[in-house]
């Protein structure tokens, strides 16, 4: 079974007009080794943010990234369905 470890970012999207955002990823927060076939929980909380959020992966320090998902409610959870 292929296991990923993965650096993760919240992106998100702020209409002007808001003030400066404060974001928390809570879940993964460091150090987790995900398998691929597996659903786990992406966990955040943000004060400020706009209705949605953009998550993305980064499998290499954060050269580059490549969505997760889109535009998801910012419910302050996502389950990713690796």
């Amino acid at each position: 079974m292929k296991k990923i470890l993965f650096l993760l970012v919240l992106v998100v999207s702020i209409t002007l007009g808001y003030s400066q955002p404060s974001l928390d990823l809570t879940s993964p927060n460091g150090g987790e080794v995900w398998q691929s076939g597996s659903s786990y929980n992406i966990t955040w909380t943000c004060s400020g943010c706009g209705p949605t959020v953009d998550i993305n992966l980064s499998v290499n320090g954060g050269m580059s990234w490549n969505p997760i998902v889109t535009g998801a409610p910012n419910t302050g959870s996502y389950t990713w369905n690796i």
